[in-house]
């Protein structure tokens, strides 16, 4: 590329954050998350493994009784597309 020059790179979903896994979503009691904690869809939680391992998830679905979690990376299953443009290059020190 030469300074000026525009690309677009995609990156596949499979090379990127891996496809969304439908296994690594779990439905819980709602009874078992504090109620001080938020669980409006879209909030991202901590939570542990059966081994004990932190791990992040994203509340996809709530109601009375339980709350629907999901462990993907919020990326997954998704194509990257990044829009680039080389505006400068510099030598290195």
């Amino acid at each position: 590329m030469e300074v000026g020059a525009k690309s677009t790179v995609t990156i596949p979903a499979d090379a990127a954050y891996g496809p969304h896994r439908p296994e690594a979503v779990m439905t819980v009691d709602r009874a078992r998350v504090p109620d001080n904690i938020n669980v409006d869809i879209g909030t991202r939680l901590q939570a542990r493994t059966t081994e004990g391992r932190p791990m992040q998830v994203t509340v996809v679905g709530v109601d009375d009784a339980s709350v629907k979690l999901d462990g993907n990376h919020p990326l997954a299953g998704k194509d990257l597309v990044f829009d680039v443009e080389l505006v400068e290059i510099v030598q290195a020190a």
